[in-house]
């Protein structure tokens, strides 16, 4: 029977710390079905709440353990309209398991708006929205919670002036997943021009329009476990993120951000940008398949960008302009026609170890530092990173900058995370063989 006790024990621990292993490579799937795109025969109205006594209609008390809740809504939206718009409320609610859609074809409405509600008092929660236009859009509203939608062919979530709010675990699709039918003329609207006719410029007053995610003044937010897969659009970025302070970027999948017309490639960014941000960490991501790079910091300071992957993008891997005091640590940088890294102008005091960097900008250095002050090694350690084309001596980083990389490290690297949470699982492990032997000795 103690043989048993520890032999269970042992699989419980494995399984346990199974389950803690990191989570960015699970991708979600919607939750649509093909009967959800059909449109309904008794859609219900839209709604607008813009005073607290128009919740009296809806189930709760308004209070935190007792919020209004607005649910198994089936709404239509018309042209112009948004199908939820709650302002001016001081009460909690939630909006929580509605399907909210349109046939038409204007893209300046919204599925869900909030705006000026009292701190924490709002929750946006397993919602479908399929529309064209801004899916989610929140503004003047601290506190509040984004979780678990499903937004298909809408630009996404806005989220602006809503310090310590959370969009977690929300899927977001341009494109139709294999399970979904087109509603009408959705496949032309895809291809629809924006009214704009000039290029979309790098730093408008309203990339909100053409990001996926956009967070503006928006500091100690979270950001995590989101599946954004965008293409044949016209997209500023995956997640954008501008003047916010202290956000976790964390777990997230963004993939194929990309725009389908040639003439407003220019409109492209990347995967994830950021724009005047400071004390961000931005970890366990994989951002993928993204134009023009996966990864663009702007005019931003004391960040912490590890464990992430990023693969394959149309340029850069990650691009830092005027951007300090930054620590680029423990990625996988893999596959990008041009540099893995490229520390441009004004980027200064970032430090880049122990990064993986695999078969960037063929034949030549992987990186460029045309910054100053920056260190490609770990000065506590005196270890830099692995390079699949390094042959000796110390690794050349190109650029005006002369940089090098003196350590280069001789073997591939394992993420420091991973590695622990193996290394205990064997450990344990070990531990249990050891005793069921010494159990077993004594016997005989």
């Amino acid at each position: 029977m103690k043989y048993n006790k520890i032999l269970s024990m042992t699989i419980f621990s494995i399984l346990i710390l199974f389950f803690l292993l990191p989570s960015n490579m699970i991708i979600s799937t919607s939750s649509f079905s093909q009967n959800d795109l059909l449109p309904s025969l008794e859609a219900d109205p839209i709604i607008l709440i813009d005073d607290d006594s128009d919740f009296a209609s809806y189930p709760g008390y308004g209070n935190e353990t007792h919020p209004y809740i607005i649910q198994g809504k089936d709404i239509e939206v018309g042209e112009g309209e948004s199908g939820i718009t709650i302002a001016n409320t001081t009460k909690y609610f939630e909006i929580r398991n509605n399907e909210i859609s349109r046939l038409g074809t204007s893209s300046t409405i919204f599925g869900i708006l909030i705006e000026n509600v009292k701190s924490n008092t709002a929750k946006i929660i397993n919602n479908n929205i399929l529309l064209i236009g801004k899916g989610i859009s929140v503004e003047d509203s601290k506190g509040t919670v984004i979780e678990d939608n499903t937004l298909i062919y809408v630009k996404g979530i806005i989220l602006k002036n809503c310090t310590n709010s959370r969009i977690k675990n929300n899927d977001i699709y341009k494109t139709v997943p294999p399970s979904l039918t087109f509603k009408n003329n959705f496949e032309n609207e895809l291809r629809s021009i924006p009214e704009e006719s000039e290029n979309y410029l790098k730093y408008s007053d309203q990339p909100e329009h053409y990001s996926v995610i956009f967070v503006d003044d928006s500091s100690d937010t979270n950001i995590t476990e989101n599946y954004i897969n965008i293409e044949d659009s016209v997209i500023f970025a995956g997640i954008y993120i501008r003047n916010s302070d202290r956000i976790l970027v964390k777990e997230n999948i963004v993939k194929n951000v990309a725009v389908y017309l040639i003439e407003y490639q220019e409109w492209e960014i990347a995967g994830i940008a950021l724009y005047g941000v400071s004390y961000a960490n931005i970890i366990n991501n994989t951002f993928e398949a993204n134009e023009k790079n996966n990864l663009y910091i702007i005019n931003s300071e004391n960040l912490q960008i590890s464990n992430n992957s990023f693969i394959e993008s149309e340029v850069f891997g990650l691009e830092l302009l005027n951007t300090i005091d930054t620590n680029i640590t423990y990625n996988t940088i893999q596959q990008h026609p041009s540099y893995g890294i490229l520390l441009d102008v004004g980027t200064s005091n970032v430090i880049v170890h122990h990064n993986h960097f695999i078969d960037n900008n063929i034949g030549n250095s992987q990186a460029s530092d045309i910054g100053s002050n920056n260190v490609w090694y770990d000065t506590a350690t005196n270890e830099g990173n692995w390079w699949n084309n390094w042959y000796g001596g110390d690794y050349v980083i190109a650029g005006t900058a002369s940089s090098v990389d003196p350590y280069p490290l001789g073997t591939p690297l394992i993420v420091p995370e991973l590695s622990q949470k193996i290394g205990l699982v064997f450990f344990l492990t070990s531990i249990s063989i050891i005793l069921l032997v010494i159990r077993r000795s004594r016997k005989k």
